[in-house]
Formats: structure tokens, C-alpha cells, sequence
């Protein structure tokens, strides 16, 4: 009677060990992608430049000089709006599970680059199954 028992009990652990381990590597094998993503930068105007003291536009500079020629106030300096944010895209890498991978791949949502990297293909939602 022992020997059956352990005859049964040995597999039984080594078969319940691999069935942990592939349900463990499942969930938890993760895989790096490449994602393109696109942000917003805002541009600062550029500082003033402190005049040196004794420089025109000094109070104590003799002659009443306003300024330096080329020298605006700051008003004119500011950006207009357009052209205060630029968009500018990035690459991001995300690590996602290997079963979504897995999924994204069989409907094109994913693909395998020349350097080995893998890519997302897509922005937002996931592309449908079916492209009709």
C-alpha cells in the first residue's frame, strides 16, 4: 500500500509543480512594447538680458537714452499662441502581460520590428477583428 502511494503521490506533486508554474509564467511574463505617443511641450519665451550698469537705458547713463536699439519690451517678446505648445512624438516602452501580446498579435495590433523590438500599431482602441 506504501509504495502505491508514493508511486501516485511523486507525479502527482511534479505534474501539480508545472501546472503552478506555467499558470504563474501566464500571468506574470511580461514583455516590453514600443508604443508612439505624442506630447505637448510648452515653449517659455526667451529671459531679458540684464544690461550692464552704465549701459543705455541705465537712469544713470548720461544722455537719456531709452534703450538700446533693438531692445523690446517684454511684450513683443511673448510667443503667440500657436506657437506656444509644439507637439512632438515619443516612443514609449510599456511592459504588458505576454497573453495581451499574444492577443494583439493575432489581430495586428502588434508588430515584430528588424531590431527584434516589438511595436504597437495602433492609438487608442484596439483594432477590431474583423477591418470591415
Amino acid at each position: 500500500m506504501g509504495r502505491i502511494l508514493s508511486r501516485l503521490i511523486v507525479p502527482g506533486l511534479v505534474l501539480a509543480a508545472g501546472v503552478a508554474s506555467v499558470i504563474y509564467g501566464a500571468k506574470h511574463h511580461v514583455v516590453p512594447v514600443e508604443e508612439e505617443q505624442e506630447i505637448e511641450v510648452s515653449l517659455a519665451p526667451p529671459p531679458m538680458p540684464d544690461a550692464p550698469e552704465g549701459f543705455p537705458g541705465d537712469p544713470g547713463f548720461p544722455g537719456g537714452f531709452d534703450g538700446p536699439p533693438g531692445m523690446f519690451p517684454p511684450s513683443f517678446m511673448e510667443l503667440p499662441p500657436h506657437l506656444a505648445t509644439v507637439k512632438q512624438k515619443i516612443i514609449v516602452t510599456n511592459e504588458q502581460p505576454e497573453s495581451t501580446i499574444v492577443f494583439e498579435v493575432t489581430i495586428g495590433g502588434v508588430a515584430l520590428l528588424e531590431t527584434g523590438k516589438l511595436r504597437r500599431t495602433y492609438h487608442g482602441d484596439i483594432p477590431s477583428l474583423c477591418p470591415t
